[in-house]
Formats: structure tokens, sequence, C-alpha cells
């Protein structure tokens, strides 16, 4: 009898850790949009950058010495990691763990580490580079 109570809690305990950790990788876009991110720990006094998201383009700002360098790919969201864009994706697909975009360089990859209201962590699947971003104030 114990060991069956014993089963039963553990398989319990597991479905629950699973539930939990399938909940936190289950981004919506909805968490993006509205917000002016900036990157953590690029301290220059010439040198700013945003990024900001729409429903279908990832929109970046760099700021070198007073002059605005525009950037703006489209992105959809994904579950999984995908090394080919799909343009019939774009602005449908309202959450994901990865964000998939399409820049004049071809697909870039990002894992969505974590994202609370004012904090996301993204990782480039390609060059491995992980950047923390707060919301802009």
């Amino acid at each position: 009898m114990k060991t069956s109570v014993r089963r039963t809690i553990l398989f319990l305990s597991f479905i629950v850790t699973m539930s939990s950790l399938m909940a936190q990788n289950n981004i919506y876009s909805i968490e993006l949009l509205k917000k002016e991110w900036m990157p953590i720990g690029i301290e220059n006094k010439d040198f700013s950058s945003t990024c900001k998201f729409d429903n279908e383009n990832m929109i970046s700002n760099f700021q070198y010495e007073g002059v605005d360098y525009p950037l703006q790919d489209t992105y959809y969201l994904s579950n999984t990691p995908e090394s080919k864009f799909d343009d019939n994706k774009v602005g449908k697909i309202k959450s994901g763990k990865y964000i998939i975009q399409k820049s004049k360089s071809g697909v870039i990859v990002f894992e969505i580490i974590e994202l609370t209201k004012d904090s996301l962590q993204l990782k480039n699947l390609l060059s491995e580079l992980t950047v923390k971003y707060t919301v802009k104030q």
C-alpha cells in the first residue's frame, strides 16, 4: 500500500512539475507588444539601442553618436526552432518559445529564455549570444 501511495505522489508531482515547465515556455506575443526593450549591460555614451515588436515586425533602433539607424524585420513565434522562414506565419501565430526573424542576412532564431512584465532574455541560437532586456522607462 505504501509503495502505491508513493508512486501516486511521485506521478502527481511529475505532472505538476511538467505542467509548470510547459506553462513557462508558452510565451504570448501580447507580452512582447507595446513595450520598448533596452539591452542591459551595454553602457556607452555614444551608443544605445532599443527593440520593440508589433504583430508582424521586430523593430530595432541603434543610435550611434546621435544618429539613428532603424532596422525592421518580420518575425513570428514558433514552438520549435525553424531554419526556414515561413511568410505565411507572420502575424498569425500568437504564442511560442522561439522568435523566428527574417533579416537581410537570412533567418535568425531566438530562444525566449525569460519574459516577465519588465524583463526579456533572448538567446540567438546561431551565435549562442544571450541578451537580457529591460523595459525602457
